[in-house]
């Protein structure tokens, strides 16, 4: 199981599909310096990325029914686009616990002008891709042990088959 995230210093030490599915997700959420005119950069460093993308990872083999797939296991198995959903639910997250605390608004005039004011947006976004996520993270979960246990006899076992292991044994 992928416990240490992986970092930048060194990237040689990263593994390609780390590399890969970072691209993909760079790509997917158009974060690039030449389509974000206003920064002239990235909005989310590769480290962070990174970050996120390990954090999914955990959080798919935390679902039930629990694994411990490695990352290219899981994109081995047809989690991409989980994984690239879950990366942005976490960018997102991250991005609106910065919004609010950099919330600026003051009003002169009779207008009032508000900075940083991307909450209502970020948390629409938000609830758009974790609902996404989550259904289809636990349809895959299903699919994958129903595969499973028609192909090889196994399946991917709840946490109720080990309860009823320990208990009866």
């Amino acid at each position: 199981m992928d416990r240490q995230l992986p970092t930048l210093e060194g990237a040689s030490g990263l593994d390609q599909e780390w590399l890969s599915m970072l691209k993909i997700v760079r790509t997917f959420m158009r974060d690039f310096p030449s389509l974000n005119i206003l920064l002239e950069d990235e909005e989310t460093k590769d480290r962070t990325l990174l970050m996120f993308i390990g954090l999914t990872v955990d959080d798919i083999n935390s679902s039930p029914p629990a694994t411990g797939f490695s990352l290219g296991t899981l994109i081995d198995r047809g989690y991409t686009t989980l994984i690239v959903y879950g990366t942005i639910v976490h960018t997102l997250e991250s991005l609106l616990l910065q919004s609010t605390r950099n919330y600026l608004n003051w009003q002169d005039g009779g207008h009032m002008v508000g900075l940083q004011d991307k909450a209502p947006m970020l948390r629409t976004n938000i609830g758009y891709f974790r609902d996404l996520y989550t259904v289809k993270t636990k349809q895959k979960k299903i699919s994958d042990s129903i595969t499973s246990a028609l192909v090889q006899g196994g399946g991917i076992h709840s946490e109720y088959w080990t309860l009823h292991g320990y208990l009866w044994e």
